[in-house]
């Protein structure tokens, strides 16, 4: 999280597949709320004109905290 207000994106385009990695949300500061909540939404493409979604929620209430949002197959 950088500023609290979104979207922030991060795009995988072509990633390398059979890999599994480790995904979280970190925040570097502290607003006027001291609440940062949100969702991290993964949406596959198979190639084939198939989506698939995977919702993954969180709430950072400290300065410098990390939720860890499980692993993400590649």
């Amino acid at each position: 999280m950088s500023t609290g207000f979104g979207p922030d994106v991060f795009m995988l385009y072509e990633a390398p597949s059979g890999r599994t990695v480790r995904l979280g949300v970190h925040q570097h500061r502290v607003d006027r709320t001291s609440l940062t909540f949100g969702k991290v939404e993964l949406i596959r493409h198979d190639g084939a004109g198939h989506l698939s979604f995977d919702e993954r929620p969180f709430v950072l209430m400290v300065e410098q905290g990390y939720a860890d949002l499980g692993p993400l197959e590649l």
